[in-house]
């Protein structure tokens, strides 16, 4: 029983410890976006579609915005994510709205 207890309060710990490094990785790769880095505007279009911002939800005209801007700088497979978000979501990433 005790090494069960452990086990949860080492889980709960690496968890914390993981949130925590998302929002840092997040705030890195927002950096590298701004230079110019497509993949990491990429990652951050992912970021946004799957939840795992700073916000903890989901930001559909986010994800739409950052995979653009990987498109525009030629990561192609962000073109399909942000064809593919727009068109089953029909968000815009102008507008946020659905």
């Amino acid at each position: 029983m005790k090494k069960i207890i452990a086990s949860v309060a080492a889980l709960a710990v690496a968890l914390t410890s993981c949130q925590t490094n998302a929002v840092e990785d997040e705030s890195r790769q927002e950096n590298s976006c701004a230079r110019g880095d497509a993949q990491s505007c990429a990652l951050l279009g992912d970021f946004h579609e799957r939840d795992k911002t700073k916000t903890g939800r989901h930001d559909y005209a986010k994800a739409v915005e950052f995979y653009g801007k990987a498109c525009a700088l030629n990561e192609y497979a962000a073109c399909a994510d942000a064809a593919r978000i727009h068109s089953f979501f029909r968000v815009d990433a102008d507008s946020g709205k659905r």
